[in-house]
């Protein structure tokens, strides 16, 4: 192994950053194979030289070796030493990520911590976005198989065509895993991994409640969704007075700009008017929120000294800056999502196909905001200024 690319691998390596070591290494070395500064079939310097000249622990470089064999880079031969591999044998087996193209804005931050998990095991990711009547024009497996796939983790969407082309890969037992939509629960074998929004919507309107509103809206994507049932539920647990128009569904779940595009803002306008006497209102989809936020004044209703916002589901990173105050929200577990479907693959490719379907949810709980406004001598809540997140 040439000095001069032990130098440049001990330059690059930073001990200040948060980044763990052996994971900077790996990367590295990654980087100067696939860009040809390390070619095919040399010879890496041996653990205990590259462990003192990187001043590093030898554990470091192992971990970091141990990865880039995972991703088929390098091959170690006892008592012979580690190997770059050669190019043909350096192809790693690919994994696609299938999901709706208009949420994209949530899905792009999916496929990123999607391809983190992989590449720590040695595969590869396809992103393939979809319009809705992709499962009109194809037949799942066989694209999955042109592709070059090993296996898919799949946003499912509602309608026939799609019930039919994943029910296809049950039976052919392709390996896949669902991811997020709740659509066919019950009806197929493969895995599904999601956000639990039973338990999102139970502990906002809980938290609304505890703070004395009484007359609490929700705006949910699609009717009887989990979200409407909860709500439902609650007030029904409580005996006391729902009214109708305070519940609308909305049967969209796409990006803020089409939403915009649509009769979106008179839709808000409209409900808020319609509704003068809710003092909190739950909103499951953020770009409605921010709709709501934006023509609340038009309606001579003030956020949140008026009305309470809740966002049922957020996403890290999202745009908030057309909201003022910044908005409560619970925030998807979308990283820990992602790596627990890229582990439920994995055991897939393991063991096989598995006999019955297993739903993991995971919860997004939230930390509440402190501050309560005095309006009208009645306590309400005030939003906190900052996104809720994982407590």
């Amino acid at each position: 192994m040439d000095t001069k690319i032990l130098k440049e691998l001990k330059r690059k390596l930073d001990k200040g950053n948060p980044v763990p070591l052996y994971y900077q290494l790996e990367k590295t070395l990654e980087e100067m194979i696939v860009h040809g500064i390390i070619l095919p079939g040399e010879r890496l310097a041996g653990d205990v030289e590259l462990s003192a000249f990187l001043a590093v622990n030898g554990r470091t470089v192992r971990k970091a070796l141990a990865g880039l064999v995972e991703k088929g880079l390098i091959t170690r031969i006892r008592k012979a030493g580690t190997f770059v591999r050669e190019k043909e044998e350096q192809c790693s087996p690919t994994v696609g990520f299938f999901y709706f193209k208009e949420a994209e804005g949530m899905m792009v931050k999916v496929a990123e911590y999607i391809q983190l998990a992989l590449s720590h095991r040695g595969y590869d990711l396809k992103i393939i976005p979809f319009h809705k009547d992709y499962y009109e024009n194809i037949d799942l497996s066989l694209e999955m198989g042109k592709k070059g796939l090993k296996g898919a983790i799949l946003v499912t969407m509602p309608g026939e065509r799609c019930r039919a082309a994943i029910k296809n890969l049950d039976k052919r037992k392709v390996p896949y895993v669902r991811f997020g939509n709740a659509f066919f629960t019950g009806e197929l074998k493969a895995p599904l991994v999601r956000g639990n929004d039973r338990q999102a919507t139970r502990d906002a309107i809980a938290h609304l409640w505890r703070l004395g509103h009484r007359e609490i809206g929700l705006i949910c994507n699609y009717r009887g969704w989990e979200p409407e049932q909860e709500y439902r539920a609650f007030y029904g647990g409580k005996g006391c007075r729902l009214e109708e128009r305070w519940r609308m569904s909305i049967e969209f779940s796409g990006p803020l700009e089409q939403w915009q595009a649509m009769p979106g803002p008179q839709i808000v306008r409209g409900y808020l008017a319609a509704n003068p006497d809710i003092t909190a209102l739950m909103v499951e989809h953020l770009p409605v929120c921010i709709e709501v936020f934006r023509q609340a004044d038009l309606v001579g209703r003030r956020i949140p000294e008026d009305v309470s916002v809740m966002c049922l589901r957020t996403i890290p990173d999202s745009r908030l800056d057309p909201i003022h105050p910044q908005l409560d929200a619970m925030l998807l577990p979308l990283e820990r999502m992602a790596e627990e479907a890229v582990e439920q693959l994995l055991r897939i490719f393991r063991n096989g196909f598995p006999d019955r379907e297993e739903v993991i949810m995971m919860e997004h709980p939230f930390r509440p905001g402190e501050t309560v406004c005095t309006v009208s001598g009645n306590a309400r809540k005030n939003n906190s200024g900052k996104i809720l997140v994982n407590a």
